[in-house]
């Protein structure tokens, strides 16, 4: 999947992505979309329910929505978390602009 710039929303179509946490727990998310924020591949990510139809909120977390950094590892997609803050908040700041120009698009 390339990456896009509209912020496309997730369809039934979207993979679901498997991750496992430092503790040796999976977790399920849903591909919503994948930005480029200088020059690096990020992930939004639905966080699935046990179900993988009720999306709900990571523990630890406020939203649905998670955003992970995407590298290429032997040939393949792997998911990370974003450890570094100023990194974090470059790509949250991306995302915040991403909806702002949206939301003037429908409103025109």
């Amino acid at each position: 999947m390339p990456p896009s710039q509209n912020g496309s929303s997730a369809t039934d179509e979207s993979p679901v992505i498997h991750t496992t946490d430092e503790d040796g727990a999976e977790h399920k998310f849903q591909m919503i979309d994948m930005i480029e924020v200088d020059g690096q591949i990020y992930g939004l990510l639905l966080y699935l329910g046990e179900d993988d139809k009720e999306p709900v909120a990571p523990e630890g977390y406020d939203e649905e929505v998670v955003v992970m950094r995407i590298i290429e590892e032997n040939g393949e997609q792997v998911f990370e978390a974003i450890e570094d803050e100023a990194e974090f908040e470059r790509v949250l700041a991306y995302v915040e602009q991403m909806d702002e120009d949206e939301d003037d698009v429908t409103e025109e």
